[in-house]
């Protein structure tokens, strides 16, 4: 929290503890900074009982926490790398979405069909679960089949619908920093 701060001008743990009805923890750069403090803070609690890790993998923002896990970056480069992530990714609010669902990649593949260029598959989390990304009206057509077939669906809370085309203008900028 502490070396965020120092570059954010506001506490990560202040924003978690704030009360539901004013919290902004679905803001990216409010919750990518929490997500990284909690999974670091867990490394470390672990770390400090004795059990380290054999192998080290992290899966979008917990891809810095694997980083520092791996001890290829310190602290202060975590908070530098997740502050700047955060706050470009921010950039994106409020363009598109994101559904979770309890469908293959094959199933997926089929039902986004002619609007790939619209959704895409954002992230595979285990065989029959996965998230798609992307433009709103073909994610509310997905949404509402799979719905309709008792296949479990929920659109994420979240503001920014990552790993879709629609951070592509943002690339050159997260590559810079």
């Amino acid at each position: 929290d502490y070396e965020f701060r120092s570059l954010s001008g506001f506490s990560v743990i202040d924003e978690i503890r704030i009360d539901a009805a004013v919290s902004r923890i679905d803001e990216t750069h409010i919750v990518q900074p929490a997500v990284i403090g909690i999974q670091i803070a867990l490394f470390e609690t672990l770390r400090h009982h004795g059990i380290h890790a054999e192998a080290i993998t992290g899966h979008s923002i917990g891809e810095v926490a694997s980083i520092y896990a791996s001890g290829s970056i310190n602290l202060k480069q975590a908070a530098y790398l997740i502050y700047h992530r955060s706050r470009i990714q921010d950039k994106a609010s409020n363009t598109g979405r994101m559904l979770a669902a309890s469908v293959s990649v094959e199933r997926a593949i089929e039902l986004i069909g002619s609007d790939g260029g619209r959704v895409q598959v954002a992230t595979i989390n285990g065989p029959a679960m996965l998230t798609i990304s992307g433009d709103e009206a073909p994610l509310l057509r997905i949404a509402g089949e799979l719905e309709q077939q008792n296949i479990f669906c929920k659109f994420v809370n979240v503001k920014v619908p990552y790993h879709s085309h629609l951070m592509d203008p943002l690339k050159e900028e997260i590559i810079a920093f």
